[in-house]
């Protein structure tokens, strides 16, 4: 669903219409501003909801969350994709940027258990230590592969820990690849 050049035609649509995009800006304005963008591109083809619960689609089962980000119905094919938005623009916390990352990227996996088609994370930051190679980082023994998946290794993958008691495994490998959402902000989009 999101690729590098569909964010640069967001871009686009988004100058043409004078919004700004810095360190104020929120998830949710950017959530609404993609919406807008995508009913104008695709017309009627989708039906879009932002912060949809998942008991719309009678899934109970326990999930890393609750509500999808924006959540896309095909209204011809009915094939359901869904988007996760996360800005990390917080320097004193960006490591509970990171780890949150985790939990939308492992929400979207359990959500193709539940027919969505296509899932992706779209990632946002303005702050250089996320998107930069470090080879030393702040983190503690338990923390060590979540910071190296965004600092060095540049790839989601294994067994992410937060806190002892917040352990996310991932049996696939998500590369992350930055590149310019404005001149000061990154972008990476995670396809699950």
């Amino acid at each position: 669903m999101l690729s590098e050049n569909l964010i640069q035609d967001f871009i686009r649509y988004s100058e043409k219409r004078n919004w700004k995009y810095d360190s104020y800006t929120t998830e949710c304005t950017i959530q609404f501003r993609l919406t807008r963008f995508f009913d104008y591109l695709y017309n009627d083809l989708f039906s879009i909801e932002l912060e949809s619960n998942i008991h719309r689609y009678g899934i109970t089962e326990k999930l890393q969350k609750k509500e999808i980000d924006i959540d896309i119905l095909n209204t011809s094919s009915k094939q359901k994709n869904a988007i996760e938005l996360k800005y990390i623009r917080d320097l004193g916390s960006y490591d509970i940027g990171f780890y949150n990352t985790c939990v939308d990227i492992k929400f979207l996996e359990q959500l193709k258990g539940f027919g969505y088609k296509e899932c992706d994370c779209l990632i946002l930051t303005n702050i250089q230590q996320v998107y930069s190679s470090r080879e030393k980082n702040r983190a503690s023994e338990l923390r060590k592969n979540l910071y190296d998946c965004f600092q060095k290794k540049f790839c989601i993958s294994g067994k992410i820990y937060r806190k002892e008691n917040h352990e996310i495994n991932f049996d696939k490998k998500y590369p992350i690849k930055w590149f310019d959402f404005t001149d000061s902000i990154k972008a990476c989009i995670i396809q699950v």
